[in-house]
């Protein structure tokens, strides 16, 4: 009797049984991959969204972490993982929200128009802007005025994420060596601090010496005087 003759193709076949075995495990690996990052993106969503209910129910004194976490139903330590705490999820919050005014609204939408004016026209235009954006954001000047009342750990925070705005409004500078001096720094300063405290005060306490804050006329008033403040402090006559 004549050996039986072994199976052809049995390499192959185990081979191929390891390539199929290979294959499936990198797309598991893939698609696992791909639901880690849609399960935290949907995570970071939810903590953002509960820090903003939070918000609104209960007023920037009942945000924290545990409240947030609780409200969110997600661990503290993925809160830590992906926003390195309170300050990093109140950024993430103010981003999604639009807590602060945007870039366009700020610096306008022309910015080779913005480029060709003066810096007096520059900051003019600016604060201006910054007022009526400030205005259209209720729950920014409502914050703002709570800051005033009490200090928590949000309010500390936000505090910082506006500090941080303001310093980034150097991207609009066009000519640096104008804007840093001590003259411009200064009036900088008091003008961001005064339009904040005019558009906080036009829902809390409209009525402000002979201004109704609560109205276009009064706001009318307050762009021209900001025009002749900065005008006088950078030497500069204002064109608008």
């Amino acid at each position: 009797m004549l050996p039986r003759a072994a199976p052809t193709g049995g390499v192959n076949i185990v081979r191929g049984r390891g390539a199929a075995s290979l294959a499936i495990k990198a797309r598991s690996a893939v698609t696992g991959k791909k639901s880690w990052r849609r399960n935290r993106a949907d995570k970071e969503r939810r903590l953002i969204a509960a820090f903003d209910r939070i918000l609104q129910r209960d007023g920037v004194q009942g945000v924290g972490i545990n409240p947030v976490v609780k409200e969110a139903g997600v661990g503290k330590a993925l809160l830590y993982e992906y926003f390195g705490g309170l300050h990093g999820l109140a950024a993430a919050w103010a981003k999604n929200t639009q807590f602060l005014p945007s870039d366009e609204e700020v610096g306008g939408s022309d910015r080779q128009l913005y480029a060709s004016q003066s810096t007096a026209d520059q900051l003019t235009g600016n604060y201006r802007r910054f007022a009526r954006a400030l205005r259209r954001r209720p729950r920014t000047l409502e914050i703002l005025a709570n800051e005033l009342t009490q200090s928590t750990q949000l309010t500390r925070t936000l505090e910082d994420i506006r500090s941080d705005y303001g310093k980034g409004l150097a991207k609009y500078f066009t000519r640096p060596e104008e804007y840093a001096s001590d003259e411009a720094i200064a009036l900088q300063i008091v003008m961001y601090a005064a339009v904040n405290y005019l558009a906080m005060r036009s829902r809390t306490s409209p009525r402000y010496f002979h201004l109704r804050l609560d109205t276009e006329e009064g706001w009318q008033v307050i762009d021209e005087m900001i025009g002749q403040v900065i005008a006088l402090v950078l030497g500069q006559p204002d064109s608008s």
